[in-house]
């Protein structure tokens, strides 16, 4: 994961950490202080089939410091599975803070019978 900060100096320095949910029995994955990049820190085969969410926050250098925070989700798979792929790999979408309750957020179409792909997005 990456953040980005449009300060300069060390305001614009990050470092990332893992908060851990409450209660937590098991710290199985860690991340680069300085790269944000995710890595295991245990065995995951006894963990197959289940779900780990936990928050990555990254910090600036700034005085006082400012943060944010990113829900995260891993799905340990077991050996023989295949999981489906998203074609793209990021996808931005702004809400307006008034939107109604249960409002769709967005829906989405894919057309491959098309010579040229396209997604229709309606928000």
């Amino acid at each position: 994961m990456k953040a980005v900060d449009a300060d300069e100096g060390l305001n614009a320095e990050l470092e990332y950490s893992v908060l851990d949910p409450p209660n937590s029995p098991v710290q199985l994955f860690g991340i680069h202080r300085q790269s944000g990049g995710l890595y295991v820190l245990g065995d995951l085969k006894q963990h197959q089939e289940q779900v780990f969410q936990f928050f990555v926050r990254v910090t600036d250098r700034g005085t006082p410091p400012q943060d944010s925070h990113l829900a995260v989700e891993i799905y340990v798979m077991g050996p023989d599975d295949q999981a489906p792929l998203f074609e793209r790999k990021e996808d931005k979408f702004f809400m307006s803070e008034d939107a109604e309750v249960g409002k769709s957020c967005i829906w989405c179409q894919e057309n491959k019978n098309c010579v040229n792909d396209y997604i229709s997005r309606l928000i």
